[in-house]
C-alpha cells in the first residue's frame, strides 16, 4: 500500500529532500537584510523561499548600478547628486552582502532552521 502524505513538507522530509531557505547577510555585522528597495538590517531579516526571489532582490540593485553607471554615456548629462547617492548606496550594498542558504528541518509540527 502506498503511503499518503499530509503535506508537501512531509513528503519532502520523508524523501530526504529537506527544504532550503535563503537570507541576504551583511558580511561585516552578520545581520540580515529586511528586503525591499532600501533595506535595513536586523538579527532576523527577511526569509526568501526560493533562489529566484533572492535573485530578484539582488537584481534590483544590479539594475540600478547598471542604469546609473551608463547614464552619462547614454544621455551626455551628469548624474544629479541624488542619483550619485543612489548609485553609491547600491554599489556598497552589493559589496557588503552575501547570500546564505539554510536547510530547514521539521521536528513534530514545528519547523526550525539548522
Amino acid at each position: 500500500m502506498r503511503r499518503q502524505f499530509n503535506s508537501a513538507w512531509e513528503y519532502h522530509f520523508n524523501k530526504g529532500y529537506g527544504m532550503k531557505i535563503f537570507k541576504v547577510r551583511d558580511k561585516l555585522t552578520g545581520k540580515y537584510s529586511q528586503g525591499g528597495y532600501c533595506p535595513g538590517f536586523s538579527n532576523i531579516g527577511k526569509t526568501y523561499n526560493s533562489v529566484g526571489s533572492v535573485r530578484s532582490h539582488i537584481r534590483q540593485f544590479l539594475s540600478l548600478v547598471e542604469q546609473l553607471s551608463n547614464y552619462k554615456q547614454r544621455t551626455g548629462k551628469d548624474l544629479h547628486d541624488f542619483d550619485v547617492a543612489k548609485l553609491e548606496y547600491a554599489q556598497r550594498y552589493l559589496d557588503k552582502v552575501e547570500i546564505v542558504e539554510f536547510n530547514v528541518a521539521e521536528a513534530g509540527t514545528i519547523a526550525f532552521v539548522r
